[in-house]
């Protein structure tokens, strides 16, 4: 579930959930392909593929149970398809990281993480918090 921890300043952004889903529903499917497949062929040797549906399935509850963001005041992590940071950006200046629509960019380099795998409102909440935007109506006044 996602945190805000004001001490530390942590803030998660989790994965859309559909995307999750989505990667399940198509491992199990080529799961039911390959195995099927295996069987008419009758060739138990293409049953290895199912390694590649299992990774397909493996992904789904990665990003069921692990954010994709992990946010502090001046560091970004971003988890990988497979549950590792595959991307950890770290900065000193608030200035270093500028906001351009959904964009965020570190030293006029855009962030590698896609704001469309994201629970939206989780994400906007992020753009407010390196805004220094405490709340919606904030944001509506400037």
């Amino acid at each position: 579930m996602p945190t805000t921890n004001i001490n530390t300043a942590i803030l998660e952004v989790w994965y859309y959930r559909s995307w999750g889903a989505m990667h399940i529903l198509l491992g199990i499917l080529f799961s039911i392909i390959f195995v099927m497949g295996a069987l008419i062929l009758d060739n138990l040797t293409h049953l290895a593929y199912l390694l590649l549906s299992f990774g397909i399935i493996y992904m789904g509850f990665v990003r069921m149970r692990k954010p994709y963001l992990i946010c502090a005041d001046k560091k970004i992590s971003v988890t990988g398809p497979f549950g590792n940071t595959s991307y950890e950006y770290v900065w000193e200046d608030e200035k270093d990281l500028i906001i351009k629509g959904n964009r965020l960019y570190l030293k006029n380099k855009k962030l590698k993480f896609n704001y469309w795998f994201t629970n939206q409102n989780q994400y906007q909440n992020m753009i407010r918090f390196y805004k220094k935007s405490a709340s919606l109506s904030d944001e509506l006044q400037d």
